[in-house]
């Protein structure tokens, strides 16, 4: 079988002649003189394609070649028309060459990196490092894959022999793991003088097709490893536009300058934490020191408190007196609600309970002893909330 997805990559279609069948319970597998259909590999998703209009199911690469999976039930010999989505084939071509170039560059920032894998599928362009990365280590590696972005380096492939292949200068290469599979040759990638790499995806014929490179983000994935995302050509350059004007109202809202923003929002976040930390103490001392507001009923309204440091104090209440408790906590733009009396007190909460989920749209639920529950803050709910509250509290004796 010849397999031009490698070496006619731009081919969209072709005609081609079935050479096997094998039927399966409800489909069948195909195999063609020839194929531009990438069956998927080294992080690269399979390409959409039709054989006489005739959706590809899927694929797998055999020893004795390239098997594809139709509904339809076709014969030995039938000559068909083989077509390839191209436009998203491309979109993966460019992604697969950008991650090379985009590994790479981070390689010469941060030398310890090591690739773990990599995923390029329509959904999103990512790949998975094994090592410490930041932004500024992201930035200055974005910079250098630009580079070559735009000095318009030539790709090239070529096959040599396993033991060959591991001579290569400054290949990236998975020796010991491509030998214990037994395999004998590998597909090498030359990028210029930049980057060389084995690799089983298909790759675009010059960086320049690429058009522009950009970090979307990244995120620890524990154990030192992250995953890292990033977009190409119009779909790069939107989302960097995009995130400057993001950056530049942020600035404009915090009143900050563009030289010294960095570190004004450092302050900004330890000035923030430590204001949680006070908040934090702050409510500590309050819940350990509530008063009932008359005799037996506690209630009171919190910010950010912990719900377990208030149920603490809640069960050492219920359980030293007749008691009646109504806690208020307003934590991530929401309004938590927590009613709870001793055994000994014969109050039903359910419908005050429910009287209160109805203003503040919430939901909850528990026992005839302790209700949690919770809805959406406003201004408006709140001071509803509390005027309730206040007129059950003045109705009990």
């Amino acid at each position: 079988m010849k397999e031009f997805y490698y070496d006619a990559p731009y081919v969209k279609e072709i005609r081609t002649r079935v050479v096997s069948v094998k039927p399966l319970s409800k489909t069948f597998l195909l195999k063609f003189d020839k194929t531009i259909i990438y069956p998927g590999g080294g992080g690269q998703a399979r390409d959409r394609a039709t054989v006489n209009g005739e959706k590809i199911l899927n694929a797998f690469k055999e020893k004795d070649g390239v098997w594809y999976e139709v509904s339809k039930k076709f014969v030995v010999g039938e000559e068909v028309l083989m077509r390839i989505d191209w436009r998203r084939r491309y979109s993966l071509m460019k992604a697969h060459t950008a991650e090379h170039l985009l590994f790479r560059s981070l390689n010469k920032v941060l030398p310890e990196l090591e690739v773990i894998k990599v995923r390029l599928e329509e959904e999103g362009f990512k790949f998975y490092v094994r090592g410490r990365i930041d932004w500024k280590g992201l930035g200055n590696a974005q910079s250098i894959a630009n580079k070559q972005i735009l000095n318009g380096l030539e790709v090239k492939q070529k096959i040599v022999s396993l033991e060959d292949a591991k001579n290569i200068e400054n290949i990236r290469i998975k020796y010991d793991s491509l030998k214990k599979k037994g395999v004998k040759e590998a597909r090498i990638i030359f990028i210029g003088d930049f980057d060389v790499a084995a690799c089983t995806g298909v790759h675009v014929k010059n960086t320049k097709e690429l058009g522009y490179l950009h970090i979307n983000n990244y995120h620890s994935l524990g154990h030192n490893e992250y995953e890292i995302s990033f977009s190409i050509g119009e779909e790069a350059l939107n989302y960097s536009s995009e995130s400057n004007a993001l950056l530049h109202e942020i600035l404009e809202e915090l009143k900050l300058d563009e030289n010294n923003s960095l570190m004004a929002i450092k302050n900004l976040i330890q000035e923030r934490n430590e204001l949680k930390q006070a908040l934090r103490r702050l409510n500590q001392r309050i819940i350990k020191n509530i008063k009932p507001i008359k005799p037996g009923i506690y209630y009171n309204e919190f910010i950010n408190a912990e719900q377990k440091l208030m149920q603490r104090r809640i069960n050492e209440i219920i359980r030293n007196e007749t008691s009646l408790i109504i806690f208020v906590n307003i934590k991530h733009e929401k309004i938590f609600i927590t009613i709870a009396k001793s055994k000994n007190n014969s109050l039903e909460l359910k419908p005050l309970f429910k009287e209160l989920l109805q203003i503040i749209e919430g939901k909850g639920g528990g026992n005839e002893q302790q209700l949690f529950g919770s809805g959406t803050y406003s201004k408006e709910k709140l001071e509803e909330l509390r005027k309730t509250i206040k007129e059950k509290i003045n109705l009990i004796t």
